[in-house]
């Protein structure tokens, strides 16, 4: 498993970095692009999909017949089932109506087994639905290890270790602002 982790992390990231001058009250500025899409996945959950799962691993939780389990709705699922594909090993994602058919198409070609939930949660969406599936799931059937990117600061760490020093290697200078988008997150470690 250790050299297929290691083959994978040699795909990932070394993503380009496109330059773009816009124009703010007359003065031009620039902008730094991080084109994240380039990405073995098509997204930058290819780096939190290899974070989470190498944790996984070196938590030794990577057995065989295991399989891995998470509620997703889009982009961290289809990284998942990538890698779950790659390494060999099964992949289920808990989905709800807001997930797109091409997303469910992807990851049903990809090989990942699809658990829908269709109850609107107490907030009005579906993720207290598809979290209340997955702990379900990992107590009625011992093969499931639960990726848990709400709450694993495996999610931000990856991106301390591996995106952010990237940047900073592929800047001339500094940047004066970052800005990223975030989608999970997890909690960060303080």
């Amino acid at each position: 498993m250790e050299h297929y982790l290691e083959r994978f992390e040699a795909l990932l990231g070394l993503t380009p970095i496109k330059t773009v001058t816009l124009n703010v009250e007359g003065r031009d500025r620039t902008i730094k692009l991080k084109l994240e899409g380039h990405n073995i996945t098509g997204s930058i959950k290819a780096r939190t999909a290899y974070g989470l799962v190498r944790g996984l691993h070196q938590e030794e939780k990577l057995r065989p017949g295991v399989e891995l389990l998470e509620s997703t709705s889009g982009n961290l699922g289809l990284a998942l089932a990538n890698m779950a594909r790659y390494l060999r090993i099964g992949f289920t994602a808990v989905l709800d109506p807001m997930s797109t058919l091409e997303c469910r198409d992807r990851l049903r070609d990809l090989g990942a087994k699809i658990v829908m939930v269709d109850e609107v949660d107490a907030s009005g969406g579906y993720l207290l639905s598809r979290l209340a599936k997955v702990q379900e799931m990992l107590a009625a059937d011992d093969r499931y290890v639960w990726v848990n990117q709400y709450d694993s600061p495996l999610n931000p760490d990856i991106h301390r270790r591996m995106t952010g020093p990237e940047i900073l290697d592929q800047m001339v200078t500094p940047p004066q602002a970052v800005f990223a988008a975030v989608s999970t997150g997890a909690r960060s470690p303080a």
